[in-house]
């Protein structure tokens, strides 16, 4: 059940940035993506990196980026090395990717990229500021449009090249219209998936449509190797669904979430993954720490997704953190 408490999670800080290497574009695996999700016309974008910003706006032209397109549901901006600064050409492809759906409530995701050179914290701060460089340039031209746009920096965590120059990881990739929860779940692909399935799931993902948030996990195309299995009322154990019973599973209760987590990485094995998802902090008096015991035992990652904001937000970062998970995918709504 979902209680709004805990400030966002604010990433990395200045002075992990100062001092850092000098040349361009890295991140660690390790390093956690930064979300932040606001009312297009309306909002501040968070300059959270300001000596960033005033470095790579010095580097517009240095002929080694790649081209920006294009198409009906997404679009992709390209940079030059330690660039943040958009073009002639990267405004006008964003304009004709956002302009074909700007009469609809947008759903807009920016993901921001570096390549692997350079120093870790240095490029998460990086491609955090190339992306809300989009951001602030979609908001600016299309002041009057309805919707949310979400920021993640990855750094180089995703990045394709070993070596060169790196063109095609230094970019942005927008996309227009895809719901964040389905997103979220194809970034993060498991052995195992544990879905609430509490009553609040039920409620709808607001500015992002008039789906309910358990309407749309229920019809995810979840991997045909992976378990699926759900968690709702503080008494009732987690229970493992085939894709037809999810279909006509109803969401019920509370939300016995550390509990739940804890039966389910018990019964796991050795080196597998868990994706959480999850719209609400524990409120059947769950025990973290055994939860996170167990998942260390048994050499289990987890990974969480996070619908809205959480009394528990900071333990499961711990939880994710600490089993080698990746950082939780947050998603506002």
């Amino acid at each position: 059940m979902t209680l709004s408490s805990i400030l966002r999670w604010a990433g990395i800080g200045l002075l992990g940035l100062l001092g850092l290497g000098s040349c361009s574009d890295k991140t660690s695996n390790s390093t956690a993506p930064t979300s932040q999700t606001f009312r297009l016309g309306d909002v501040k974008i968070e300059d959270k990196y300001p000596s960033m910003t005033k470095i790579c706006i010095n580097y517009k032209e240095l002929g080694d980026q790649a081209t920006s397109a294009a198409s009906s549901d997404s679009a992709v901006v390209y940079f030059p090395t330690r660039g943040c600064v958009l073009d002639d050409l990267d405004k006008k492809t964003l304009r004709a990717a956002v302009g074909n759906v700007k009469n609809d409530i947008l759903t807009i995701t920016l993901e921001g990229f570096a390549d692997r050179r350079g120093n870790d914290h240095y490029n998460e701060a990086l491609s955090y500021v190339r992306a809300s460089n989009v951001g602030n340039f979609v908001k600016t031209e299309f002041p009057n449009a309805q919707g949310t746009i979400n920021i993640t920096a990855y750094g180089e965590s995703k990045s394709n090249n070993e070596r060169g120059r790196f063109p095609q990881d230094r970019r942005v990739t927008v996309l227009l219209k895809r719901d964040p929860i389905e997103r979220a779940l194809d970034l993060l692909p498991a052995d195992k998936y544990l879905l609430d399935a509490s009553s609040s799931m039920t409620d709808s993902l607001g500015t992002y449509g008039s789906k309910s948030k358990w309407d749309i996990v229920k019809n995810y195309n979840y991997p045909g190797s992976a378990e699926i299995w759900v968690f709702s009322d503080c008494d009732i154990s987690p229970k493992k669904l085939t894709k037809k019973e999810l279909a006509i599973y109803r969401p019920v209760g509370f939300t016995s979430l550390l509990s739940s987590i804890y039966e389910t990485v018990s019964d796991m094995k050795k080196g597998e993954t868990l994706t959480v998802l999850t719209d609400g902090e524990d409120t059947c008096q769950g025990d973290f720490y055994k939860a996170k015991s167990a998942a260390l035992k048994n050499n289990v990652k987890i990974n969480i997704i996070q619908i809205g904001t959480s009394r528990d937000e900071s333990i499961l970062e711990d939880l994710a953190k600490s089993t080698g998970g990746n950082p939780p995918y947050k998603i506002y709504n």
